[in-house]
């Protein structure tokens, strides 16, 4: 009984030993195994999926504005000046650089809302005013285009400032300065007025570039296929001349008499019909 029960528990603490073998082979990871890791990227994007989203943030100041009628909108975007005026996406959508991701998504849905030509059928034009509101839109959802608008706006604010600060600096009352957001629109509306020019002008540039080398094109394709057409009758002709020649100076030569090789020219002889000459036989012998 004491040999059995020693030889159960030698197998029990060999079969605990292998067991823990066993675990430790499963726990170990498969460095190699691309599988592994692409369901480890899975798991790890849907634990990052599912984590909650912060809330949306928006501006007190964007959510409390007054935007009117679909049809005060529409005059606003087409008013005269608007094809500089409309170079200032914020402008379109009545923010400012403060405003959120959130605030232009709420206002694009919005404008676009009022003046959809769906439900502005009787007002002229509401077609492009929609077209205003979604360019701007785009512009702004753009994160490299929104810098660009952003600096252009800061830059405009900063040297609007500055030259008030001159102004009041040299005697002027602060109180006989134009308002702030007044001067600040119109300096605004002159700098995107100014882009635009410039772009206009590049754009004007481009085309006469494109222009010029598209004639240039032509002409050199031009000059080629004459040049081959030359080269192609130059030939010809020179070819015909060639021909003309040969045969000119072949007509030119005498005609030559074809004459026998075995030919031999008989000479007659003074002698009677039946008289032979002595001795000749030796002669034709030798």
């Amino acid at each position: 009984a004491a040999a059995a029960s020693a030889a159960s528990q030698e197998a029990a603490a060999g079969a605990e030993g292998v067991d823990a073998s066993a675990a430790a082979v499963v726990a170990e990871p498969a460095l190699d195994d691309p599988l592994s890791s692409f369901f480890s990227a899975i798991r790890d994007q849907s634990a990052a999926a599912a984590e909650p989203k912060g809330p949306k943030t928006y501006t007190a100041k964007y959510q409390q504005q007054k935007l009117g009628t679909g049809a005060d909108q529409v005059a606003r975007l087409l008013q005269p000046g608007s094809a500089f005026r409309n170079e200032n996406p914020y402008m379109v959508l009545q923010l400012d650089t403060d405003a959120t991701e959130e605030d232009i998504k709420q206002r694009y849905r919005k404008l676009s809302t009022l003046v959809h030509p769906d439900k502005l059928r009787n007002v002229e034009r509401a077609n492009e005013a929609f077209d205003e509101v979604k360019k701007a839109y785009q512009t702004l959802m753009d994160v490299e285009k929104r810098d660009i608008v952003v600096s252009n706006v800061e830059k405009v604010k900063r040297d609007v400032e500055r030259e008030r600060r001159k102004r009041v600096a040299r005697g002027l009352p602060e109180a006989d300065l134009e308002p702030l957001e007044e001067e600040l629109e119109t300096a605004l509306l002159k700098h995107f007025a100014s882009v635009k020019h410039k772009r206009e002008k590049s754009e004007r540039n481009q085309r006469k570039y494109a222009a010029r080398e598209r004639m240039q094109e032509d002409e050199e394709k031009t000059k080629q296929r004459r040049e081959m057409e030359f080269d192609k009758n130059w030939n010809k002709q020179e070819r015909m001349e060639g021909r003309m020649d040969s045969w000119l100076e072949f007509a030119k030569e005498p005609k030559k008499v074809k004459v026998n090789a075995n030919f031999k020219t008989e000479v007659r002889e003074d002698t009677k019909f039946g008289q032979v000459k002595a001795n000749e036989w030796r002669k034709r012998w030798k």
